[in-house]
């Protein structure tokens, strides 16, 4: 029997509204500085959206999972 591993990237982040998201990290273009304060990021997503972000919710995952062949 042989283990594949797999890796996938996520991020994970709440919008100024409470929505909380939870994404493949390859969908996210950009992010830029929100000129209203450091505590909010604007975030591009590869669809052409934007969401507004609290800075301090943004997490980033790295998650592996074993296959067995």
């Amino acid at each position: 029997m042989t283990a594949i591993l797999r890796r996938r990237n996520k991020t994970l982040f709440t919008d100024t509204s409470g929505m909380e998201y939870e994404v493949e990290s390859s969908v996210i273009a950009t992010t830029t500085r929100c000129p209203a304060g450091d505590e909010l990021i604007y975030v591009h997503l590869t669809d052409g959206s934007q969401i507004t972000v609290l800075t301090e919710s943004w997490r980033e995952l790295e998650i592996i999972s074993e296959v067995r062949t």
